[in-house]
């Protein structure tokens, strides 16, 4: 099992990609939303990355985990 499988099975950190999208890229939106204090949400976006090697606070890696979460819906 690599890394982007575990990032898969993890509904929290999904969830976390789709929102930090819906509130355009806002940490503060976004943490705000989720109810997480900043720092918590800034720890999820940090293993993101790990678990990727996407950085969700650019825009481009953000849409490719998107569209990665998408297609695994399919």
């Amino acid at each position: 099992e690599n890394y982007s499988e575990e990032f898969l099975k993890d509904d929290e950190l999904i969830q976390t990609v789709l929102e930090f999208l819906n509130n355009d890229l806002n940490i503060s939106e976004t943490a705000r939303s989720m109810f997480l204090h900043r720092n918590t949400l800034l720890y999820r976006i940090d293993k993101i990355q790990k678990l990727t090697g996407l950085d969700i606070r650019r825009f481009k890696d953000a849409l490719t985990l998107k569209l990665i979460v998408a297609l695994k819906k399919i």
